[in-house]
């Protein structure tokens, strides 16, 4: 739920690759995220925006509040003004907030820090138009509004408002393995060998996914040490309820933007390990495309200081936890002069989001609101049961339709198969147009449809 499982799609170029071959792109686009998780399409098609001038609307539906604010305060940090975050602390910021349990002390400064302004823009719809222009509240409902409101308020490093990140995490551990508990690390083993490397995300490391699965950090450096829960994690937080961990346990923060690049020489792998790990895949690639929102220029990769830890046995970090992270807090509260991140976003004149209220999510489905709206729509794979064929109404002419499939997971082939053949009958009776070729056997994260209008269809409606 607090990531997606197929990597980050410019949606500007997939509709231009995939749809207007041979006519102009529209001089606007209207993209529906329909349980994306996490930003990171968003990221890339505003990295990618400069190339063009075309408008990107896009308009994001997801479960809860909690999963609204992070994608807010992860936005924010992307377009954060570049005095106030550097290149390399923008990256690791972002990394640290996206995909790990426990985060840094200066991580844990800046959450501190912007939760205030979060907090006034969301209950000042005129404040959120000046100091956050690329965010469009107004769809949410007032009860919507409060309950952002609780989310950034519990995201404070208080006493008051405690988060145990590490108990919930081995409670989901338990809950997954259950009597095997004690065994789980040949679970971790063979979950990565012979599941996800098999089903195409061979990027990953050992190392880093074993990791991961033990303690929740996924992105992990010699010089960093996780001390404070990552309070992003805590879905449906109130007074009365620390909230807890219902995320994912299995697969891991590295499908958005760790499992490749166009540099092909990061994707090298010697006996069977690679160079690069997808933590530095994924630093790699936002690097990139933090420098083309901040700069609007492609960026040159020799002036990039990455790391390269694939090959190499490294000390994960030290994380602190239980009374230690406590005792940590305490000092940090009372000691550090927090920066202040209370500036106006990076101008993004091109593309705006929008966030929609949960309560549309049945109106699109039903096909009862936003009628031929969207020129092209993402589908999250936690979604996809709730669709139905009239939601084919929300589709603008030549749409473009992309369902997020099973194929990045430690499910069996057959298992991944029979999902992709319920989004292959759901595209059918939507009438649509299939755009990947199903009959290679290629590792398909993501299946793509188009909504085509034939002659007579354009007869009738004339």
């Amino acid at each position: 739920m607090l990531w997606g499982f197929s990597e980050a799609l410019d949606f500007y170029e997939e509709y231009t690759k995939n749809v207007t071959i041979d006519t102009e792109p529209p001089s606007q686009l209207n993209i529906l995220l329909f349980g994306s998780s996490d930003p990171r399409h968003i990221i890339k098609t505003l990295a990618k925006s400069y190339k063009h001038g075309t408008k990107l609307h896009f308009y994001v539906l997801e479960g809860c509040p909690a999963l609204v604010a992070r994608q807010i305060i992860l936005l924010s940090i992307t377009l954060e003004p570049s005095h106030l975050l550097t290149l390399p602390h923008r990256t690791h910021l972002f990394m640290d907030i996206y995909g790990n349990t426990l985060i840094r002390s200066t991580s844990m400064g800046y959450m501190e820090s912007k939760v205030n302004h979060l907090i006034k823009c969301v209950t000042d719809l005129e404040f959120n138009v000046k100091m956050q222009p690329i965010f469009d509240l107004t769809h949410l409902k007032f009860i919507e509004r409060d309950c952002l409101e609780s989310v950034f308020s519990f995201w404070r490093e208080r006493d008051t408002n405690p988060f145990d990140i590490r108990t919930c995490w081995i409670q989901r551990l338990r809950q997954t393995h259950r009597d095997r508990f004690d065994a789980r690390q040949g679970a971790y083993d063979w979950d990565h060998q012979m599941r996800l490397k098999d089903n195409g995300a061979h990027q990953i490391c050992s190392q880093e996914y074993k990791h991961w699965r033990e303690t929740g950090v996924a992105f992990t450096f010699p010089e960093y040490r996780q001390s404070h829960a990552n309070k992003t994690f805590a879905l449906q937080p109130s007074k009365a309820n620390a909230g807890d961990y219902v995320g994912d346990t299995t697969i891991g923060p590295f499908c958005g933007f760790g499992l490749s690049c166009h540099d092909q020489k990061l994707l090298k792998s010697n006996y069977g390990q690679n160079e690069y790990r997808a933590t530095d895949i994924s630093e790699s690639n936002l690097i990139e495309l933090f420098y083309e929102i901040q700069e609007r220029t492609p960026p040159n990769p020799d002036t990039l200081a990455l790391h390269k830890l694939g090959m190499t046995k490294i000390d994960t970090g030290k994380s602190f936890g239980g009374a230690t992270a406590d005792k940590t807090a305490t000092q940090f509260n009372e000691k550090t002069d927090l920066k202040k991140f209370n500036e106006p976003l990076m101008s993004t004149n091109q593309v705006t989001v929008s966030f929609l209220p949960m309560s549309d999510a049945q109106s699109l489905v039903d096909g009862n609101k936003f009628i031929k709206k969207f020129d092209a729509v993402f589908v999250g794979r936690n979604y996809f049961p709730i669709v139905k064929k009239d939601f084919s109404n929300v589709f603008q002419s030549n749409a473009l339709i992309l369902f997020e499939t099973a194929q990045m997971s430690t499910q069996r082939k057959p298992e991944i198969a029979e999902f992709l053949m319920k989004i292959r009958d759901m595209a059918k009776t939507m009438n649509l147009t299939p755009i990947t070729n199903f009959n290679i056997n290629l590792p398909l994260a993501v299946a793509k449809f188009s909504k085509r209008v034939t002659s007579s269809l354009l007869d009738q409606q004339q």
